[in-house]
């Protein structure tokens, strides 16, 4: 279902405080595209909580991505009143690695931490979540014997049953 994966991860501002930032985790391209057209998912994770939001995009551009990262940066600091202070990535080529995202953390004042080339092995946490609904959202496919075409959904229920369900 999916042929790469880009992780990221942001990390909270303090041990033990709960969103103070999470971090998208691109998968895709996944075919056939979803019901809604879109072809990929961006996943943020709460580095202390281990919370997940997924988001669906129709393209990795860096307009869609800073689009969808305003709005979550959005939903976080509305519904948990905590600002994003941290922002670790793997250096995205387009998708962070471009003028635009690094201006926009720069605007609203989250440190950038990009980590080394060629060592994604340091998003492990966004990268196994990553799996995890892949593999949830695959099985509830086949159970139901769905058409591929149903993945957004199945992914979305995935993340909602992975964020409700105690470790």
């Amino acid at each position: 279902m999916v042929r790469d994966t880009i992780g990221l991860i942001l990390l909270s501002d303090r041990p033990g405080r709960v969103a103070s930032g999470s971090g998208p985790d691109h998968c895709g391209p996944n075919r056939p595209q979803s019901l809604s057209g879109r072809r990929y998912y961006i996943q943020y994770i709460d580095d202390f909580s281990r919370y997940t939001w997924v988001f669906f995009l129709c393209s990795k551009s860096s307009s869609e991505v800073c689009t969808v990262f305003r709005d979550f940066k959005n939903l976080v600091e509305l519904q948990l009143k905590h600002c994003i202070t941290r922002w670790r990535c793997d250096n995205g080529k387009g998708e962070y690695d471009n003028e635009v995202f690094p201006s926009i953390l720069t605007e609203y004042g989250i440190t950038f931490e990009p980590s080394p080339p060629y060592k994604q092995h340091k998003n492990g946490v966004s990268k196994m979540m990553i799996q995890i609904h892949n593999a949830k959202a695959h099985a509830m496919l086949l159970d139901c014997t769905l058409p591929p075409s149903m993945w957004a959904e199945a992914i979305s229920t995935a993340n909602y049953l992975h964020t409700r369900s105690p470790t």
